[in-house]
């Protein structure tokens, strides 16, 4: 739902063509000026022979008088400088010296306008968070999706005219209520394989999905398709005595004989499309229209329709309709098929098998390719396209492999982009291929896509192909990125070698808005406080709502909380400035200078912004509550004041505005020495230790302990060269007899010899992480999978830096699974997850999924995950009590400015045993519970003074690997018991 002025309401619906509204324009009726801002949606018309496109606003309420009522009316002579960066459904409109009518909104030449942008959940979602861009950004293509149907009879001053079409047989036609085989509802939900799905509107005055609507609009011999829908719209909310939205996601309007003269139109990124009479039962036309309402644009070959191997070229007036699916770049922007192995991002090199959209369910193979092209924006896109099933009825390039290219990418954050035409460029059989020159915007890159071969006689169908570059010098290759090493060309071959990945390209960048304030308030100064989560960020900057006023708009910043400084200027850094000039209700930008802002993991800053002509922002709660968050950080609540640094404060108000930010990595962390600790309840501190000491880290008597060694790294950075390089875990308990484990990883500087001198060896971390299931006794050095005693496990493999896992939280499991077999074996395997579903199930959670599906994909074809050489390593262990996982990451070899060895580790399951135990200490059992400010009663996060019961380190420092004794170990009869019981809060 998107939120815009509290008065508005979301109705999709549009009005006439932009010839008649000229014409119609010279005899407007009760203009008026625009008061409020409108929002702008791009429709697509397809005619009989022809398409066109045409713009229309939403009308907020205070401006329906002046349109009769209408919700939506077009734009007269809407300028090229704001249909070329208007994004439908998003971008808002504001001109007061625009006069509004029934027939449109005209702008006078030379007039002075506003652009906006709506906040919308979903845009604010996918561009917060890399685990939610599946979701769409403007509209779901994800989920269950309620549409509409309606008839309509108009009484037309007395000449009536209807639908011809029953509501039967539309609900039949649609939705297959009666058994129509092929319907818009079942393709949907074929072509997505189960990710969208359509249901008819439930509603008592709607009969499967399908509504009849009276009105009365008179018929002049003109399209009159928007006036009938705009009466259509008002008369299904009076029906539903609400607004649309909250019944409906889309609503397709039957057009009686006679009142539209085209095909069908529909909105970009809404709700709304339309039919003539002859064409609304027919299957392609449904799915072309609804198609734009989910932000697809045409699919084109030499002409806007002519790619006719998807439902996005040309629709088909056969009421026993084609079945048909969509182009690769169109399926890899609705986003249906995002399992891991499905999707393929080529980078340097690719080979492979494909399969066919219609056999997805058939396969675990991929059905789509993605080849970007970060220099132009235009990116290809790769599918074969199987004739079959659902997309037996593909007009084009059937059996072969199709190439489509698209500017659109929806992972990406330019949204000038967001929505665009796809083209189909090659439809290649076996033994063809196709050349891209100057690949990348670079002359000496040539890319080359080979199909080798294509097997139509198994089920299901493949495609085999490869993907190569080819270069003639270094330059051709190298992106430019120091993160990810230099990329070079090996010229005995001419291909691209890549680059040493030290995985220290930071992710984003990424979005926050803050809730859009629909009763908004203005002062010319907010404040307020973030706080960053378990991620390093760099906010590069913000945009902000402005009051409007040609000023020079600033913005400051400080460590910590503004709580105390608000009238102290002093305690404050200038960050960023901006001259705004533009009218009231625009977002305006600040870009940090001279660069980024960096917060670390745990920590709290305050932003303050000046703007002389006024900030918007909204009625808060509290200064304590969170007013927006995300993965990575949250926006407090803050206050608003009449002056610079001073005047008439307002408190708590909610900031108006988004922030920009950078996810930071470390995979060569010259920064990020010493330990961080990561709380159980969101709690980020440093814990410096000792040069080889071993430290209690979770101590739970009787059950686990959990120890880890520091070591200091001396070519890295001063206070930041400590790393955990070696831990170790036991686990005993009197209910598990039997099932007792003492497990030790270490690691070693060098490779060992048994590694480094036999090349048939696949070591972990290239040789220098070893594995220890006895206590030490013996160690294992390989790649593979591990079974000891009862019911334990370790699978340890290699990894790719972008698929090395970012820490995340346990999960509680239900029961404790204690079963054994006869004799005491081992119990039934069938319910463990395999070595490489472990690997899939947690590529949501890894560093860069996106770059990691390449890589999981070739494991998942080849079958050789213990095989993969590597200096990064995973390792996962399970046991009775509690699962953990652990991620090795060292320097490469070549690039050593801190030359480092790291453990990460936490616990992914824990039992509910061991969940119940009411002392969990050590360094991360004392987290378990939160600690609160006793005069501000919020939660304290960051202070290793009051979060842990010993105040140094050596408090928690034990014997060796396996010791359990340390000074901070409390039986709960100590002087630590009693002092923090009063200010301790079990959430369990």
């Amino acid at each position: 739902m998107l939120t815009f002025m509290k008065s508005m309401r979301l109705v999709t619906v549009l009005s006439a063509t932009f010839s008649l509204l000229a014409e119609a324009s010279e005899n407007q009726v009760m203009a008026g000026n625009q008061l409020k801002e409108c929002l702008i949606f791009e429709r697509f018309i397809t005619g009989e022979n022809e398409s066109s496109i045409a713009w229309d606003c939403e009308l907020a309420d205070d401006d329906l008088t002046s349109a009769d009522g209408n919700r939506f009316v077009p734009i007269i002579n809407l300028p090229e400088e704001i249909s070329s960066t208007a994004v439908s459904g998003v971008t808002t409109f504001l001109s007061p010296s625009s006069t509004i009518s029934k027939d449109g909104i005209m702008i006078p030449p030379g007039s002075e306008y506003t652009l906006g942008t709506i906040v919308h959940h979903h845009y604010q979602e996918s561009l917060s968070s890399s685990d939610q861009r599946k979701l769409s950004l403007y509209g779901e293509r994800l989920g269950t999706r309620r549409a509409l149907v309606v008839r309509i009879v108009n009484g037309n001053n007395g000449s009536p005219v209807e639908t011809t079409w029953s509501q039967a047989h539309l609900s039949d036609e649609i939705f297959g209520v009666s058994g129509d085989p092929v319907n818009m509802k079942s393709q949907f939900e074929a072509c997505s394989a189960g990710a969208m799905t359509v249901e008819p509107v439930s509603h008592s005055s709607v009969t499967d999905g399908v509504i009849t609507v009276n009105i009365d609009v008179a018929l002049t011999g003109g399209d009159i398709s928007g006036d009938q829908a705009n009466a259509v719209v008002t008369e299904l909310e009076s029906i539903f005595g609400a607004p649309l939205e909250d019944y409906v996601d889309h609503v397709l309007i039957c057009n009686p004989p006679g009142s539209y003269f085209g095909a069908a139109w529909a909105h970009i990124n809404g709700m709304l499309s339309t039919y003539n009479d002859n064409v609304c039962p027919q299957v392609t036309f449904n799915m072309h229209e609804v198609g734009h309402n989910l932000g697809l644009f045409h699919s084109s070959e030499n002409g806007e329709y002519d790619d006719q191997s998807g439902l996005m070229g040309f629709s088909y007036n056969n009421e026993d309709d084609k079945q048909m699916c969509f182009n690769a770049a169109k399926s890899w922007q609705l986003g249906w098929y995002d399992a891991p192995s499905r999707r393929v991002t080529f980078h340097t090199a690719w080979s492979g098998t494909i399969v066919g959209v219609a056999e997805y369910a058939l396969s675990t193979l991929s059905v789509l390719i993605k080849i970007p092209q970060e220099a132009t924006g235009n990116n290809y896109y790769i599918n074969f396209n199987r004739a079959v099933g659902m997309n037996a009825d593909t007009q084009d390039g059937i059996d072969q492999v199709l190439i489509t290219s698209s500017r659109w990418d929806p992972y990406g954050d330019n949204v000038s982009d967001l929505a665009g035409y796809s083209y189909l460029k090659a439809k290649l059989s076996a033994g063809e291929s196709y050349t891209i020159a100057n690949f990348n915007n670079k002359p000496g890159l040539t890319l080359t896509v080979d199909v080798h071969a294509i097997d139509l006689s198994t089920t299901p169908a493949t495609a085999d192909l490869s993907i190569e570059l080819t270069c003639a010098s270094n330059s051709d290759c190298d992106d430019n990125k120091a993160c990810n090493g230099i990329e070079t060309c090996d010229t005995s071959t001419n291909l691209c070698v890549p680059g040493v990945d030290t995985g220290t390209c930071p992710l984003g960048p990424y979005k926050i808005f803050t809730p859009f304030c629909g009763a908004c308030f203005v002062q010319p100064s907010n404040m307020f406080d973030i706080e960053v989560n378990n991620a390093d960020i760099d906010i590069t900057g913000l945009q902000y709502s402005s009051y409007g006023g040609n000023y020079i708009v600033e913005v400051y910043t400080k460590t910590g909380t503004h709580v105390g400084s608000e009238q102290d200027p002093t305690a404050w850094e200038l960050v960023g400035t901006a001259t705004s000039s533009a009218p009231r209700n625009e977002m305006g930008e600040i870009v940090f200078s001279p660069g980024p802002i960096r917060v670390t993991a745990g920590g709290r800053q305050a932003f303050y912004i000046h703007h002389p002509g006024g900030l918007k922002y909204g009625a808060g709660s509290d200064i304590n509550t969170v007013t927006t968050d995300n993965d990575y950080l949250s926006i407090y609540e803050g206050k608003a004041s009449s002056a610079k640094f001073g005047g008439t404060f307002v408190a708590p108000e909610i900031w108006s505005g988004e922030m920009t930010f950078l996810e930071l990595q470390y995979g060569d962390p010259g920064t990020n020495g010493d330990p961080i600790i990561l709380g159980l309840q969101k709690q980020v501190f440093k814990f410096d230790g000792q040069d080889g000491a071993w430290y209690s880290n979770l101590a739970i008597k009787n059950y686990l302990q959990w120890n880890m060694q520091f070591k200091r790294f001396n070519s890295c950075p001063i206070d930041a060269d400590m790393f955990i390089s070696s831990m170790s875990l036991s686990t005993s308990t009197l209910s598990l007899l039997g099932q007792e484990s003492n497990i030790l990883i270490v690691t070693t500087p060098e490779p060992i010899p048994e590694c480094s001198e036999d090349p048939n060896k696949v070591c972990l971390g290239d040789g220098t992480l070893h594995i220890s299931l006895d206590g030490g006794e013996t160690f294992l050095s390989e790649a593979g999978e591990y079974q000891y005693g009862s019911q334990h496990r370790v699978v340890a493999h290699n990894t790719y830096g972008a698929c090395s896992r970012k820490w995340h939280d346990y999960d509680i499991t239900s029961n404790d699974n204690n079963q054994l077999r006869e004799g005491g074996r081992r119990t039934s395997v069938v319910q463990e997850k395999k070595p490489l579903s472990l690997l899939m199930d947690h590529k949501y959670t890894m560093i860069d999924p996106l770059e990691c599906d390449q890589w999981i994909e070739d494991r998942w074809q080849r079958n050789d995950l213990f095989q993969q050489r590597g200096q990064w390593s995973t390792i996962y262990i399970e046991t009775p009590l509690v699962s953990f996982h652990v991620e090795y990451r060292r320097s490469d070899w070549f690039h050593k400015k801190c030359d480092f060895q790291s453990l990460d580790a936490w616990m992914t399951t824990v039992s509910k045993t061991l969940e119940e135990q009411p002392e969990w200490q050590g360094i991360l059992g004392e987290t378990k519970h939160k600690i609160y400010h006793e005069q501000t009663g919020s939660q304290i996060k960051s202070d290793r003074l009051q979060l842990l019961r010993g105040k140094d380190d050596a408090d928690y420092e034990v014997n060796g690997p396996f010791g359990k004794e340390f000074a901070a170990l409390d039986n709960g009869h100590g002087s630590f018991h009693n002092l923090m019981s009063s200010v301790i809060q079990t959430i369990f």
